[in-house]
């Protein structure tokens, strides 16, 4: 059973991604998201993760795709951007 109610699902993937900045083509959430239907009906389930997230638009997703007893974490540079070998300028919505 997912963590979450379908409709926030379907909120994120209709609207909600499109407020979050980052480099998910809808197509491509769409994918992840049939990935995530697959396993769930084939009662596979894990943890996820998530480097280099920036501003977590993917991660969002992989979040909202959890079962009751996962769990979901995220590394990147978040406050030290400066550390980033792109400038910050570049890393602006596709």
């Amino acid at each position: 059973m997912r963590k979450f109610p379908k409709d926030r699902l379907q909120r994120y993937l209709r609207w909600g991604n499109k407020k979050v900045e980052g480099w998910l083509y809808p197509i491509d959430a769409q994918l992840v998201r049939a990935v995530g239907d697959i396993q769930t009906k084939n009662g596979i389930s894990g943890s996820v993760g998530e480097i280099g997230v920036w501003q977590g638009r993917l991660f969002i997703l992989l979040y909202l795709l959890l079962h009751a007893n996962e769990k979901a974490f995220s590394i990147d540079i978040f406050d030290d951007s400066h550390l980033s070998k792109e400038p910050v300028e570049s890393q602006t919505q596709l």
